[in-house]
């Protein structure tokens, strides 16, 4: 809906200046007072000779002996009385006494040979969509069918519109509309993603901004609040400058989010280069990435995209393959961070902040917030037991499932069919009874199964079993009780969510070689917005501060220069950033990776502090030194030590770390 509302906001700018210009309709009549003497310029077109009439003031009519008419000149031959007289008359809606032309001779240009040449293209209209505005525009529009053996007739159509200009009074104006009906995405094997689907209309005027449409987001200036989202609708920005010489900026923005953030790290095998499957944050396997979302991180470096730079991505299949540029072993760490498509809920998002900036100091203050609703669904329907069921479940989602048995009143030889079997298990001497579905053609129960992970079900995928669709076998648990399966006829359900950030923080030279920074941050996660239970947990606060010094070791300021650093960072357990806000290899800095699994699934009070020395020759190189310390409750308690050295002199580059 909104697509289409924009669209027709630009096919208005057009069609605004055409109704504009229409006039009512056209009448050829004419009444017109003239002075009775001498000649007169009575109409542009041509006139109709029989059509004119001469009436006298008082009444009555002249004759053609007092008047002549000389195309479109009216003559007055004798004397009158009267000062002016009525002329009636019809034209024509052209004038047939002026000259025109296919070529214009002042284009045409003479060859060596003394031939005069042009050029003449006759199906060139001469008006255009938005003539009369200062506006630039190009495009395409098309249709085909596509039809064969095994598939209807089909109608395709695509549009691509750029529009750029001055609309008037200082406002300028961007727009771009890519519309086609096929629901694809570009194919990720190029560095440059094209878009087939986008529009967006962007005003400005002065230092004042406003974008509508498809259009992308980017973090603000903040430490903690990191994010890149592709949205669907409206920005606003705008910025001034005061008295003081203070400039003051601020921005907006309301939109419907197309997808959720997601960082993986992936399990390198040894020689394959793919392709690597991606899931969702609960372990979806079947996901669609939002192109162009997507950052991969080999060992820590950047790759680019494309078939020849480092990988390919398959947006719709959510697969990931390297290119020999860069080989694949078993230790080769794979960090992907995406954004994919998620529709279950309708997600609003919006986004706003200010910033002052003055002299030495500056400060600014950041909101995000993005929440499903809980009313309107996307693609997720939910019965009243399925509400009740997550208002029970809290936070706790791993519990809120529902059953997918459902019986059929014969049996369906186009469906995999199931009878209910009762046995009993012996565990740990223990006797258990289980109830669990048995394949059979003649059953009268169906199901979906839901892949829970490796040992969490007590169903696996029988290949051998013959059905039309997937068949399902169950396994007993092992002697201790445990699930020795993958699949459940379960369905999980999913929760509305709410997560929101707001930061604030600051920046104060305090000196000509000094600077000081602290940021504030609160955020507010609610995983189930359907229940009050569990929110104990649903706030948090983290704060951010860094101050270094520049000391000039002697008078020339071109020498050697002694730079200090001192930061810390405290982070509450239950602070929640929008996406992460560490670099992707922090993990394996501190060798947290494979310490009982404590490096990005407990929560807990976190403090990150440093220290750092370095000495500077500008143009040159430099010799630093740091110090840091990351603690994480009682849970870890370590310290780093970091040198680094750089030097170039005479064409010759030296580092060391």
């Amino acid at each position: 809906m909104f697509r289409k509302l924009l669209l027709g906001l630009i096919v208005f700018l057009g069609l605004f200046s055409q109704l504009l210009a229409q006039e009512q309709p056209w009448n050829n009549q004419r009444y017109v007072w003239i002075p009775a003497q001498d000649s007169f310029l009575l109409d542009s077109l041509t006139i109709l000779p029989y059509s004119l009439q001469v009436f006298k003031p008082a009444g009555g009519r002249y004759d053609s002996t007092f008047y002549q008419l000389d195309q479109q000149t009216f003559r007055w031959l004798k004397p009158s009385s009267a000062d002016s007289i009525l002329v009636y008359y019809r034209v024509l809606p052209y004038d047939f006494s002026s000259t025109y032309s296919l070529l214009d001779t002042a284009k045409l240009e003479k060859t060596p040979e003394g031939l005069l040449v042009g050029t003449y293209n006759p199906y060139a209209r001469e008006g255009g969509l938005l003539d009369g505005q200062r506006l630039n525009y190009s495009g395409s529009f098309s249709r085909g069918l596509s039809f064969g053996n095994r598939q209807d007739l089909v109608l395709n159509s695509s549009f691509n519109l750029q529009l750029g200009g001055e609309l008037g009074d200082g406002i300028k104006v961007t727009a771009a509309i890519t519309d086609e009906n096929l629901p694809i995405q570009p194919e990720g094997n190029t560095r440059q993603l094209r878009d087939f689907d986008r529009i967006f209309i962007r005003l400005e005027k002065n230092q004042t901004q406003l974008t509508a449409g498809d259009y992308e987001l980017r973090s603000p200036q903040s430490y903690f609040m990191q994010y890149f989202k592709k949205l669907e609708g409206a920005s606003f920005s705008t910025s001034l400058t005061d008295d003081q010489g203070g400039r003051w900026s601020n921005n907006a923005s309301v939109a419907i989010a197309r997808g959720q953030f997601r960082r993986q790290q992936i399990t390198a095998v040894e020689g394959n280069q793919g392709p690597y499957k991606l899931q969702g944050n609960n372990g979806e396997r079947f996901i669609i990435i939002l192109a162009g979302t997507e950052k991969i991180l080999l060992d820590g470096q950047a790759l680019q995209r494309g078939r020849d730079a480092d990988y390919v991505i398959d947006y719709n299949q959510g697969e990931v393959t390297f290119t020999a540029r860069r080989l694949i072993t078993k230790d080769s760490r794979i960090t992907v961070e995406f954004e994919y498509a998620d529709q279950r809920y309708l997600r609003s998002l919006y986004a706003a902040g200010s910033q002052y900036q003055r002299d030495r100091w500056q400060a600014y203050v950041n909101i995000y917030s993005q929440q499903d609703s809980k009313t309107a669904t996307g693609d997720l329907q939910l019965s009243d037991e399925e509400r009740q069921r997550l208002r029970e479940a809290g936070d706790q989602l791993s519990d809120a499932f529902v059953s997918t048995i459902t019986s059929l009143d014969a049996p369906d030889s186009q469906r995999a069919t199931y009878t209910q079997v009762d046995t009993t298990i012996n565990c740990n001497g223990e006797i258990i009874n289980y109830t669990f579905l048995r394949f059979s053609p003649e059953g009268l129960l169906v199901a979906s199964f839901a892949f829970v992970g490796e040992g969490q079900g007590d169903y696996v995928l029988d290949a051998s079993l013959t059905a039309n669709e997937r068949a399902y076998r169950w396994v007993a648990p092992d002697e201790n009780c445990q699930p020795q399966g993958s699949y459940a006829p379960i369905r999980r359900l999913a929760a509305p969510q709410l997560q929101r950030l707001i930061t604030a923080g600051g920046q104060y030279e305090t000196g000509k070689n000094s600077s000081l920074r602290a940021e504030l941050a609160f955020s507010q996660e609610d995983l189930n917005r359907f229940s009050n239970l569990d929110a104990a947990d649903d706030q948090g606060i983290a704060t951010r501060f860094d101050w270094t010094q520049h000391w000039q070791l002697s008078a020339d300021t071109s020498k050697w220069l002694l730079e200090t650093s001192l930061s810390h960072e405290w982070v509450q357990a239950n602070f929640r950033a929008i996406n992460p806000y560490r670099s992707p290899e922090f993990l394996r800095d501190w060798n947290l990776a494979d310490i009982n699994g404590i490096g990005s699934t407990n929560t807990a009070e976190e403090q990150l502090g440093g220290a750092g020395l370095a000495l500077l020759y500008p143009k040159r190189g430099r010799l630093e030194y740091r110090w840091s310390t990351f603690v994480r409750d009682s849970l870890y308690n370590g310290q780093q030590h970091s040198t680094a050295f750089q030097w170039e002199e005479k064409g010759w580059n030296i580092n060391a770390k």
